[in-house]
């Protein structure tokens, strides 16, 4: 049972994660806020998080014989797929594809490249069965820092 709630506690960390990570890019590179959007950013990008990128987390790491090389790149190609859904999300869809390297596209490849790599991590510590204070401790500082960039 410790063990499902941790793997839930990764997988809701590394989606915060990836949000910090949009919230930071937009304060530092384009000096402003998410203000009234916060909503539409969740409702953009939750689904692709739990229909395409969570399921893929969960049965590559299932899936124990993959090289850290071939996750690495498959997690790469997944946070572009993943990034790529949110236009048609938005209702706006793909029209040509140097729409896939848009500064907005780019913000969202971000997103999930940095919640894989969160994820990435909790997975690890699951399977040594050590450091889980110390990732709960950054979860809560995940949680922190998305709340008060929004």
């Amino acid at each position: 049972m410790k063990k499902i709630l941790f793997y839930i506690l990764v997988a809701v960390t590394s989606y915060f994660a990836g949000v910090l990570a949009y919230l930071g890019y937009l304060s530092l590179i384009y000096d402003q806020g998410i203000g009234s959007e916060w909503s539409k950013l969740l409702g953009w990008t939750i689904p692709p998080y739990l229909l395409i990128i969570l399921p893929f987390y969960t049965l590559m790491f299932r899936w124990g014989r993959a090289s850290l090389w071939l996750r690495t790149l498959l997690f790469t190609g997944l946070s572009i797929a993943a990034a790529a859904s949110v236009p048609f999300l938005t209702g706006f869809g793909l029209w040509r594809l140097q729409d896939l390297f848009s500064p907005e596209m780019v913000l969202f490849m971000l997103l999930f490249a940095s919640s894989s790599l969160v994820f990435t991590i909790g997975t690890f510590i699951a399977l040594k069965k050590r450091g889980h204070k110390l990732f709960m401790l950054a979860s809560l500082i995940i949680y922190i820092g998305a709340m008060l960039l929004k």
